[in-house]
């Protein structure tokens, strides 16, 4: 997933792309892998909040979900 990291955690002076693992949903949250050396490799973020992150990140630079496939592979989603 890319969105703009300062959204997600509710810093305004972190106003830059970021990208994290999706790992699976538990109890209505997302559970991310994230490489930031600032915060846990694995937590629980709001599915609001992510979106939010997302959308302000924007289209234009990427944000949104990807979906990385070996190449050849079907994709499915």
């Amino acid at each position: 997933m890319c969105f703009n990291h300062g959204v997600l955690v509710d810093d305004s002076n972190k106003n830059w792309g970021h990208v994290c693992v999706f790992d699976r949903l538990i109890d209505d949250k997302i559970r991310i892998v994230d490489p930031s050396p600032e915060h846990p490799k694995w937590r629980l973020v709001e599915a609001d909040k992510t979106y939010e992150a997302m959308s302000k990140h924007g289209v234009e630079k990427s944000g949104g979900v990807w979906l990385i496939t070996k190449e050849g592979e079907n994709e499915r989603l």
